[in-house]
Order: C-alpha cells, then sequence, then structure tokens
C-alpha cells in the first residue's frame, strides 16, 4: 500500500478509556501491561530523532497516548499469536486511534518481531524501505512506542489535530 493511502482525514470522536477501546477492537478484557520502559522508549526516540535530524526532517517528540495505542496493538499481538498491522478483525492503526479519542491528521505505524533491543529494532526498520520512509516521512512530531512479550515491537506516528 502506497503511503499516501495511509493519510486520512482529521478524526474528532469522543474520548474513551483504554481498556474499553482495547476491547472493542479485539484485544483479551484484562489490564495491559507492556514492558518497553521509560528508557527504551528514549532509546528508540533518540535512534529515530538522530536518522530524522541526520535527514533534514524535525525531532518528534515522546507521546504516551500514542505508547498506550502502540501497547494495545503489542500486545494482542503477542496474546493472540498474530503479526500484522491489522488485528483479527480488520482494525488498523487509524482505527484504534479513532477508539481511543486521539484526534489526528497523518498517522503511520512500524511492527516488527524478534529483535532484542532499541538498536536492533530501529536498524531493522531503517533496513526496510517501507519503514525507513515511514520515519522520515514529514508529517509526523509524535511517537509512541510498546514492546510486548516475544519482543514483539509497535511504533505509533502521528500528527495530532491540524
Amino acid at each position: 500500500m502506497a503511503l499516501g493511502a495511509m493519510v486520512t482525514a482529521l478524526a474528532m470522536l469522543a474520548s474513551v478509556q483504554i481498556g474499553d477501546a482495547a476491547t472493542r477492537l479485539g484485544a483479551p478484557s484484562e489490564p495491559l501491561v507492556w514492558q518497553a520502559s521509560a528508557s527504551t522508549s528514549q532509546q528508540v526516540g533518540k535512534l529515530v530523532n538522530q536518522l530524522r535530524t541526520t535527514n533534514g526532517r524535525n525531532s518528534l517528540r515522546p507521546s504516551e497516548r500514542l505508547e498506550k495505542v502502540a501497547a494495545i496493538h503489542a500486545q494482542d499481538m503477542a496474546r493472540r499469536g498474530y503479526f500484522s498491522h491489522r488485528s483479527p478483525e480488520g482494525a488498523r492503526v487509524f482505527e484504534r486511534l479513532r477508539a481511543t479519542g486521539y484526534s489526528y491528521c497523518w498517522a503511520g505505524e512500524n511492527i516488527a518481531r524478534g529483535q532484542r533491543d532499541s538498536a536492533a529494532v530501529v536498524q531493522a526498520w531503517i533496513n526496510s524501505w517501507g519503514h525507513k520512509r515511514l520515519m522520515l516521512h514529514r508529517m509526523p512530531t509524535e511517537y509512541g512506542l510498546a514492546r510486548a512479550p516475544n519482543n514483539t515491537w509497535v511504533l505509533v506516528l502521528a500528527r495530532p489535530g491540524c
């Protein structure tokens, strides 16, 4: 799918609790727990921002809301044993953002599995043309990272509002 097709219109929806959103998107109803520590998220953010600034792009700021959206998907993939940008019910990052009340004008998502640390996952995304292109896109201003069991990684990039 072309990156341009990922750009969506502004979505203004009422906020819902993250747990409710996860249940509505097909994730198990048990509480979400994710393993991406603050230092892991900061390390990934630092590496992504180094890539961006080296290529003439602005730095991204961390977002707790995007981290929670990433966690919903990372945990769902780990718990239910799939690996895809779409949940088994068909939900994509755009639906996950809307379900949690995040209003955006641009959003994208990188996923990975198996990398043991921040440097390895960012390098894997850099080595993949589509993932690298997403990290270098001019539109995002924020990021959220989650890491679930089996080293399942989700990086959500977005631009709120517009």
